[in-house]
């Protein structure tokens, strides 16, 4: 049964190859194997187990003993597979393509580098809970990556697709020398997860691109990894979808990596703590919805800090260059009495203006 249900899944993968072929250049370097031959194993054990078992994959072996292995996680049935192994290479990894729901973890102890590339299909799901996930070109997140620690590099991108979901979970998470492409959404939420960017090249870049939405429900502090070394300057992160603050009343979310933005900044609770290099392009938007007076709570301020360490240390606000658009408005039915006051922005020297304003209802 677990031999045919294999022949099966070999079958359509094949079949589903040929058609990315065709119709998805995006995806081929994930499966073209220019040069490269090893063996391209299927995982069968519809009850989930450890990467490590050469009877949970067809042929029977593991993926990694040649650099060229490939590996599909997609057998029928909803199950966890578990690699807390280290120093695992293969070429190509698959996650979710049958029925039911398939995950693979990897752990405190575990490291897998994948040099071609990585797919997560819509019905799977990818945990890097600690350890190393390094991956060589193009890795593509149609489903879920849930990640709860460790490091994830390598030359990148990783490409969040529309209706992806990238989530940043628990313990710290470090982002080591590659770039993500967020065109879904990605979600930061716990507030011990720091989001680290590596000092090293390749450079540490988030895009969160047109139509994709970033939401920080209460993330502490974006910074740079720890050390000396000056960081490349293409390093930070870059919005020109939606970057929203969501949670997290009355705490403050420190952004102290350059962030660019060319799409919306929409801080809805807590404050948004500017500490690095913040630009603002033509196309950039500002939008402060206020639903009561309580700042932090009833809507979400932005503060701009100095970019010397000195004068962050006598307390003295940043300057900035506005620029885009800003909105200001009531929202859920509430009405601004007469006298109220809402500070919504920090900041030193302005060294421009905003180009458009809309003060609606105040």
């Amino acid at each position: 049964m677990r031999l045919a249900a294999a022949k099966a899944l070999f079958t359509k993968w094949v079949n589903w190859v040929k058609v990315l072929v065709g119709a998805t250049p995006l995806l081929v370097a994930v499966y073209g194997h220019a040069q490269c031959f090893g063996i391209d194993y299927y995982w069968t054990n519809s009850l989930g187990g450890n990467w490590n078992n050469a009877a949970n994959w067809f042929p029977n072996g593991v993926p990694g003993g040649n650099a060229c292995d490939t590996a599909t996680i997609g057998f029928p049935g909803t199950y966890t597979v578990v690699l807390n192994s280290s120093n695992v290479t293969i070429y190509a990894l698959t996650i979710g393509f049958m029925s039911g729901t398939h995950t693979l973890v990897i752990t405190n102890s575990g490291s897998l580098t994948v040099t071609g590339g990585a797919f997560v299909d819509t019905n799977g799901i990818l945990d890097l809970s600690g350890g190393v996930l390094d991956q060589g070109t193009n890795s593509v997140v149609a489903g879920v990556f849930n990640w709860a620690g460790g490091t994830l590099g390598g030359a990148g991108p990783v490409t969040v697709v529309t209706n992806g979901l990238l989530q940043i979970l628990t313990a710290s998470s470090n982002l080591l020398g590659t770039t993500v492409l967020n065109y879904g959404t990605t979600t930061w939420t716990n507030s011990t997860a720091n989001l680290y960017f590596s000092r090293q090249l390749p450079a540490a870049v988030f895009v969160n691109e047109p139509g994709g939405v970033f939401e920080n429900r209460n993330g502490p502090a974006m910074t740079f990894a720890g050390g000396l070394t000056t960081p490349p300057a293409s390093a930070g992160f870059y919005n020109n979808g939606l970057f929203r603050k969501v949670g997290g009343n009355g705490t403050s979310t420190r952004i102290q990596v350059p962030f660019s933005n060319g799409g919306t900044i929409l801080p809805l609770r807590g404050n948004l703590a500017f500490n690095n290099i913040l630009t603002l392009a033509a196309s950039s938007v500002l939008q402060f919805p206020i639903s009561g007076i309580q700042p932090g709570t009833n809507f979400g301020t932005i503060t701009v800090a100095p970019a010397s360490s000195v004068l962050a240390a006598l307390g003295m606000p940043g300057s900035v260059q506005w620029a885009g658009t800003l909105i200001v408005g009531p929202t859920n039915g509430f009405q601004p009495a007469l006298g109220n006051t809402f500070s919504l922005m920090t900041f030193g020297m302005k060294e421009s203006g905003f180009d458009t304003g809309f003060l609606a209802g105040l």
